[in-house]
């Protein structure tokens, strides 16, 4: 097994040459697939991957369950389709407006998380998904109701993007790479989150709320807080899908989306921030890609409920999962990393070799005693004033009156 410690030379040109290659092959991506649909899926896989960074920031930093995340992606989706077409806004200038409204409403729907918990609180969640598509049929003037909005004016290449390219390849590939800078820092900014004081906040909460509130931490401020900035980041994504494809109705953002997004975290691995986009790419396969090759290779035509065959697989692929990787496929491929590859933190590369040793089955040798270590510690050497060791029992543990008869 190879052993690198952090900080050291190597870990850093790892760490960098990682993230160089990602960077390069997120932007090459579009002539790698080189047809707009497949450019498409693939945009639409780091959209629904910012709503699962924001659900996996509520379920795997702080455990609360939510089943109400298409509200929040609902909400930044409409934000975005009327501001776009009533007020003639850029698509990107309503982000920031729809991440206000998701945050808003995240706030809203956390209040609850004060007195509930667990299933009660996932009961609640669920409620908000259900009342949303009724929300946009009860204000139809508004939001389209079944009809819809859809923007005349969609989110097109400029003039200067590969002028000599394919009009369809050019605008897919403007909006894959606009999707995926704006998912870029997001990731970062809840990257610096988790990893400053309230990141640490919010794990103390997941592990014992009794004990964060003992050592100061206000629990339901946090608590509070995390359903907001969940759904700020499930408002963002409600924006990048309507960059995509601009158009919703009372049919887009249902309970079933809340269902699938929070199967789709479970299957990738709840916890690492790296498992969201793992977790766009299920949500997408379960939901979009399995449906369309169904449809196209003839199956189900005559069946009745042939349609729900994503939910059936959807089910299974998390029993599996379940079973075979009950922590997650990303945390199932970090486990499998470490059993060659290891990083130690700094101060404990000295102990990298037992380390190794140990992991590889054997016994790591005892280190020799040293004089000192060897030597019994004398009542001259002891630093601390211990009392003497008493061997008769005080006379202030007797019974200073006799027993009755």
């Amino acid at each position: 097994m190879i052993v690198i410690s952090e900080d050291s030379r190597t870990w850093r040109a790892t760490r960098a040459g990682g993230w160089v290659a990602v960077i390069v092959i997120a932007v090459l991506l579009p002539w790698i697939l080189g047809s707009p649909a497949n450019i498409g899926y693939a945009a639409q896989i780091a959209a629904y991957g910012v709503a699962i960074l924001g659900l996996n920031l509520l379920l795997g930093y702080t455990g609360q369950i939510s089943l109400g995340h298409s509200a929040f992606v609902g909400v930044g989706a409409y934000t975005t389709l009327l501001l776009v077409t009533d007020r003639n806004w850029p698509y990107l200038e309503t982000l920031p407006v729809a991440i206000a409204a998701g945050f808003v409403l995240g706030l809203i729907v956390g209040l609850p998380s004060l007195r509930l918990g667990g299933l009660y609180l996932a009961a609640v969640t669920l409620g908000v998904s259900v009342v949303f598509p009724l929300v946009i049929d009860r204000f139809q003037g508004l939001t389209g109701g079944p009809i819809g909005i859809f923007p005349s004016n969609q989110f097109n290449a400029p003039s200067w993007f590969l002028p000599n390219g394919n009009a369809e390849f050019r605008s897919a590939t403007a909006q894959y790479l606009v999707i995926i800078a704006v998912t870029g820092v997001l990731f970062l900014c809840v990257r610096n989150l988790v990893r400053s004081r309230i990141g640490r906040a919010l794990v103390a909460i997941r592990e014992s709320p009794i004990s964060a509130e003992t050592f100061g931490v206000r629990v339901g401020v946090y608590k509070t807080l995390v359903f907001g900035v969940s759904g700020a980041l499930a408002g963002a994504a409600g924006t990048l899908l309507m960059i995509q494809t601009p158009l919703a109705n009372d049919s887009t953002f249902t309970s079933t989306m809340s269902v699938f997004l929070l199967v789709s975290l479970i299957i990738a691995g709840r916890g690492p921030l790296s498992s969201a986009l793992p977790g766009g790419a299920i949500y997408v396969l379960l939901v979009i890609l399995i449906p369309s090759w169904i449809t196209s290779a003839g199956l189900f035509q005559n069946r009745e409920g042939g349609g729900g065959i994503a939910g059936v697989l959807a089910g299974v692929a998390l029993l599996v999962f379940v079973f075979i990787l009950p922590s997650g496929l990303v945390n199932g491929l970090r486990d499998v990393r470490q059993r060659y590859i290891r990083f130690v933190p700094r101060a404990g590369a000295a102990q990298a070799p037992a380390a190794a040793e140990s992991a590889s089955g054997g016994s790591a040798p005892t280190p020799p005693l040293t004089c000192d270590q060897s030597r019994p510690v004398t009542r001259e050497q002891d630093p601390v004033d211990r009392p003497p060791m008493r061997t008769e029992a005080p006379e202030t543990l007797l019974p200073r009156h006799p027993s009755p008869p």
